[in-house]
């Protein structure tokens, strides 16, 4: 059995004043506390951004995790191998715009199934002699 490499992920969503909101990605994390760590820098970090650019309240477009805690799930070697790396280098994750980006290549075989199927030629109606 192939190995499978699994994360901590968080969904993240853009609010924009005048467009709504959006999905804005997903953050990666080794663990449930690089998760909450990661969480914690980001909101210190868009504090400061705030401030030193004389945003009072909130800001006209920000990002935001949808929930507080991370859900497991499988990704590819690829994303395994950059999220050690970034967690070796001190970072408490990655962050990918799209599933696509993080997930596994689905399987390059798949099993084809023969789908049968009874397709019936459409019938014309017809008018009794006679009849116009």
């Amino acid at each position: 059995m192939k190995k499978q490499h699994v994360a901590f992920a968080i969904s993240w969503t853009e609010s924009e004043a005048g467009w709504g909101k959006r999905p804005d990605g997903y953050s990666l994390h080794e663990s449930q506390e690089d998760a909450t760590a990661y969480i914690k820098a980001y909101w210190k970090r868009e504090k400061e951004y705030n401030l030193d650019n004389g945003i009072v309240g909130t800001p006209g477009c920000y990002s935001r995790e949808d929930s507080g805690h991370a859900e497991i799930t499988v990704i590819s070697s690829k994303a395994a191998k950059t999220l050690r790396e970034a967690t070796a280098a001190g970072k408490h994750g990655v962050r990918y715009w799209k599933a696509a980006d993080f997930a596994p290549s689905p399987k390059k075989n798949p099993v084809k199934r023969k789908v049968h199927s009874v397709v019936k030629k459409p019938t014309v109606p017809t008018l009794p002699k006679g009849v116009a």
